[in-house]
């Protein structure tokens, strides 16, 4: 494994000093980590979470002074409007806003997770572990876990988001006339519905809701994006 635009290592002192800034004490393996390779971009880069999603890491994040390390996003997390439990410190980041998280307390410390944006409380609503899902059990079995999509593979991975990115409908139609099923999740995780509500894809969810898909928890994502004109055509849609 490769590591590019990585800062200098930390000395002992130095993770000491993060420690006290972020108020937690920093499991074994990532203290190691850092003492050894201070964030950067990981090749391979890819991983799987949960039951069903894949993802890829654009950074881990190192501990300096740019607006992109460690201690940054770590007050965009945990300040005066909590976004992230306690025991939950962001480590890095995928290419769409999602975060990469390590426990730092309990029987799970140490454990590596992925943090759905789309999915969070939001603004006055309470902290919660729900858009949490696993990712490894440590650090090391993480960072052993990443891989490398192939290209072919990764063109059929990301058809379902450029099909959502244009809200091309004959592509969708395409898509689910060669058996890809309505509700099947995407590599995310979510579903078509539930990616077109967080990203107010109006003539997509028009679509899929005429076409008889699932709300699943369309609704709620819709909700916490304060995307309105998407809320009201979900609940028009919704059995009564």
């Amino acid at each position: 494994m490769t590591f590019l635009d990585s800062s200098l290592p930390l000395s002992e002192e130095a993770i000491v000093a993060v420690e006290k800034r972020v108020g937690v004490p920093l499991p074994t393996e990532y203290r190691t980590f850092l003492l050894r390779q201070n964030g950067g971009r990981p090749k391979p880069a890819d991983f799987r979470f949960g039951s069903r999603g894949e993802s890829t890491v654009q950074e881990l994040y190192a501990v300096n002074n740019s607006k992109s390390g460690l201690l940054a996003v770590h007050r965009d997390f945990h300040g005066l409007i909590p976004r992230m439990p306690k025991d939950i410190l962001a480590i890095g980041c995928d290419p769409g806003g999602n975060q990469l998280c390590i426990a730092t307390s309990g029987a799970n410390a140490g454990s590596i997770y992925f943090w759905d944006h789309e999915k969070e409380g939001g603004f006055g609503h309470r902290v919660h572990y729900d858009n949490l899902h696993i990712v490894a059990s440590t650090f090391s079995t993480f960072l052993d876990g990443l891989f490398e999509t192939s290209p072919e593979e990764m063109a059929t991975v990301l058809a379902p988001f450029e099909i959502l990115r244009s809200q091309d409908l004959a592509a969708l139609e395409r898509l689910l006339e060669e058996g890809f099923g309505i509700d099947t999740p995407l590599s995310s995780g979510l579903t078509f519905l539930e990616h077109a509500a967080g990203n107010n894809r109006l003539i997509i969810a028009r679509y899929l809701l005429d076409h008889g898909c699932a709300i699943g928890d369309a609704e709620g994502i819709a909700l916490r994006a304060r995307n309105f004109e998407m809320l009201n055509l979900i609940r028009s849609r919704k059995p009564q």
